[in-house]
């Protein structure tokens, strides 16, 4: 009854031989860990909805919007999880579009940006940041109104450019 389960405190008493292979499994469970805190996160509703989906020249593009607020207030009680930025300064949502080759396999390693045009003309563009298979950036969509969102993703000689209308109600 000891707290050999507790992460690092499994490296007593043995061989140096064992270490590497304690390590692996060491990585190996953190790897598991944060897997499952990906999926659980990925099902909360708090990561935000599906908002489009769609394919263009064979690749899948699924996108997902998170209320930046929303995600700020329920995080505010976790530990460990500090609120440095000024909630009044941030955007408003995060997009996120996971695009997928004509394999499934997500598309790493590109360079992409959005292009959002708000219900009163207002352009905003953002370039995405690569993060959990998909590209994601903040933007504003503060003003109520159907908005015009268009991606371009670039990798290699590959370029993706989708458009589609978002609904703010």
């Amino acid at each position: 009854k000891g707290g050999g389960d507790m992460g690092g405190g499994g490296m007593g008493g043995m061989s140096h031989g064992d270490k590497a292979m304690d390590m692996t499994k060491e990585r190996a469970m953190d790897m598991e860990r944060d897997m499952k805190m990906d999926h659980e996160m990925a099902h909360s509703d708090q990561m935000g909805d599906m908002i489009h989906k769609s394919t263009v020249n064979h690749h899948q593009l699924a996108y997902h919007l998170i209320n930046n607020k929303k995600q700020m207030e329920s995080m505010k009680d976790m530990k460990g999880m500090s609120m440095a930025g000024d909630a009044a300064q941030m955007k408003s949502h995060h997009l996120m579009v996971y695009p997928l080759d004509d394999a499934g396999k997500p598309l790493t390693g590109s360079k992409t940006g959005y292009l959002v045009t708000s219900p009163s003309g207002a352009q905003q563009k953002a370039m995405a940041m690569e993060m959990k298979g998909g590209y994601g950036a903040d933007v504003d969509l503060t003003e109520k109104g159907t908005y015009k969102v268009t991606v371009k993703i670039v990798k290699g000689d590959t370029q993706i450019v989708d458009n589609f209308d978002y609904d703010v109600k």
